[in-house]
């Protein structure tokens, strides 16, 4: 194995393969390129750092899709729940994180109303899940509360006036998608939730939001103490004057907050 694989989960065996819908991806992920994996690397970084993970720290992920973020994490000597609305990436976890050794536990459930007690994680993280979930605001005061005091939250989601993403959202995906997503009527679609998003689940097409959006939401919960909210540019590249003067606009959202009572 190449040495920049080192001290990451794609240092391990490809478990061997079963038959599951979400098999493919899985695949595909687990043999990144240089900036698949850098982007892997960082973004596990962050979460140990920032949610101030530790051996023993019990976390949940909201919307695992294959399970990557959280298998590295469980890697690290981390208990891991991970909740998917998609059984067949449920299935997909459970599987990889037995076959690899790991600590990781999937469950199937809806991140606006979570399967579990108040209290329960040092941490609750997700990536690209509230653009599309059906309700952010409960899928929010959800993670807040299964989350204990001076636990830590962290979310990397889609940025609504990120030019790059909007060239993407309004010119690429109406091909990739052969005309079912995006374009311009993504900005009138974009608010309601459909019950077959996705693989058959009720969410949202790239309902992103602005820093302003996450900054108020914070104002309105007397329970938690902001740590950042800022754009990932800004966040992973810190100091760099370009990426400081054009916060808002400059990568994806990046959250992190801490639960005060």
């Amino acid at each position: 194995m190449e040495k920049k694989y080192q001290g990451t989960i794609f240092d391990r065996e490809m478990p061997p393969r079963i038959d599951n819908p979400r098999w493919k991806e899985f695949e595909r992920a687990f043999a990144p390129d240089p900036v698949g994996l850098g982007r892997h690397i960082r973004f596990a970084e962050a979460l140990i750092r920032d949610l101030k993970l530790g051996a023993g720290s019990k976390v949940l992920e909201v919307g695992s899709g294959v399970g990557l973020d959280a298998l590295e994490i469980a890697s690290r000597g981390i208990k891991v729940y991970d909740l998917d609305i998609v059984p067949s990436n449920v299935e997909l976890v459970n599987y990889l994180a037995q076959q690899m050794g790991l600590d990781v536990t999937a469950v199937y459930g809806d991140s606006c109303y979570l399967p579990f007690a108040d209290g329960q994680f040092d941490a609750v993280f997700s990536k690209c899940v509230f653009e599309h979930t059906h309700d952010q605001e409960a899928a929010l005061n959800e993670q807040i509360r299964v989350l204990k005091t001076g636990g830590r939250f962290l979310t990397l989601d889609g940025n609504l006036i990120d030019p790059f993403a909007l060239i993407d959202l309004i010119f690429r995906r109406p091909k990739q998608s052969k005309g079912t997503q995006g374009g311009l009527g993504w900005l009138f679609r974009k608010g309601k939730a459909r019950s077959d998003y996705g693989m058959g689940w009720l969410g949202k097409e790239e309902d992103c939001k602005t820093v302003w959006w996450w900054r108020r939401q914070l104002r309105k919960r007397r329970r938690v103490m902001p740590i950042k909210v800022t754009t990932t540019r800004n966040y992973f590249y810190p100091n760099k004057l370009i990426y400081e003067l054009f916060e808002p606009i400059a990568g994806g959202i990046i959250v992190v907050f801490e639960k005060t009572a």
